[in-house]
């Protein structure tokens, strides 16, 4: 049996990924701040098994426990593969940095970077014994090599997934049988996130109209597509441990 642990799945790009993924075989858990009833209702109707989680990435100290109850959930025995997907994120504070707020700085890094090392440990220690594929994508950013004035916060965390994910593959070199680890960048994509960032002021943000028109000029990328390349990116044996792509860049890309 399949397995795919992914967060962040109420809205957005997580919620595509479950549905891309929601093929028989294959068995979901979804992890989010509320549930997404319309994911359960829609495993239910094609015969997936699908387990909700609802758990606030911002509290890092109850991921690991969370986390757990998945693995609890798991019979490790018949797993032939199992994927984490690193989804959940969030891009406040938008602004100068003089001017963000503490509990927003802390809540961004805590969401962005320190969540997914968490779940990255718990998920390399509960499947060390597993001799399947077993992968964790990381979902990064252009902004994690790029810098966006406004974004510091957003910035440093999605570069700080990007070379956790390069050290976790170097540490997987000596291990019987590794995880392989991916950190991948999907471009500008129609959720909620690109709304938050066109409601920001001019004043916080002065990239702000540039955002405006990627969506007015239809430059976003659907979830859905970007969902799909995501399970390409899975198939794809050529992808190495530790590698860091941009969708734009992805050699193996069929769909643009």
């Amino acid at each position: 049996m399949k397995h795919y642990i992914i967060t962040g799945t109420s809205t957005g790009l997580g919620k595509a990924i479950a549905q891309q993924l929601m093929q028989k075989g294959n068995i979901l858990y979804c992890l989010s701040r509320s549930k997404n009833t319309e994911l359960i209702e829609e495993a239910q109707k094609v015969g997936v098994s699908l387990y909700y989680y609802e758990i606030d990435l911002g509290n890092v100290e109850e991921v690991t426990e969370h986390i757990m109850q998945v693995f609890e959930q798991i019979q490790t025995e018949e797993v032939s593969e199992i994927t984490l997907i690193n989804n959940a994120g969030v891009i406040n504070p938008i602004k100068p940095i003089e001017r963000c707020e503490d509990d927003a700085i802390i809540h961004n890094v805590h969401v962005n970077l320190v969540a997914p090392i968490i779940l990255t440990k718990a998920f390399i220690h509960a499947t060390s014994e597993i001799k399947g594929k077993k992968t964790i994508v990381n979902i990064s950013s252009g902004a994690g090599k790029n810098p966006v004035p406004s974004w510091s916060i957003y910035c440093a965390s999605k570069a700080g997934i990007d070379l956790f994910t390069k050290t976790i593959a170097k540490e997987q070199e000596s291990v019987e049988f590794p995880v392989k680890m991916i950190s991948f960048a999907p471009g500008v994509v129609d959720t909620n996130m690109q709304i938050n960032i066109r409601s920001a002021s001019a004043e916080d943000f002065s990239m702000v109209e540039k955002f405006v028109g990627y969506k007015e000029t239809g430059q976003l990328r659907s979830a859905e597509t970007v969902a799909k390349v995501i399970e390409q990116l899975l198939l794809d044996e050529e992808v190495e441990n530790g590698e860091v792509l941009d969708i734009s860049l992805y050699k193996n890309n069929k769909l643009f």
